[in-house]
């Protein structure tokens, strides 16, 4: 199942990851990440974890949120602007 993917999202280009050897820890180059797109019902709080620790080691990284369209079988994806929250903070403490 993790090797197969629907005809209709064919568009999305995904790139998959698989290593032979499972509890070894492999590691790339920060610059070599270049998106992330989540998921439509994947929880905030998840998405959040995840993009403090990327976006803290690349922050040129481009995020997007996925959203079901109401019409077809396919997921839209819009940008996702992050500010960590201290930026925020900081922009209103000013």
């Amino acid at each position: 199942m993790i090797t197969s993917k629907f005809n209709s999202w064919e568009y999305e280009e995904e790139w998959r990851i698989f290593h032979p050897e499972s509890g070894t820890l492999y590691g790339y180059e920060t610059k070599a990440l270049i998106g992330i797109y989540f998921g439509s019902a994947m929880e905030f709080t998840h998405q959040k974890i995840i993009t403090l620790i990327l976006c803290g080691q690349n922050p040129t990284v481009q995020l997007y949120r996925g959203k079901r369209n109401t019409e077809s079988f396919l997921l839209d994806f819009e940008p996702l602007n992050y500010t960590p929250y201290i930026e925020r903070k900081n922009a209103h403490d000013t």
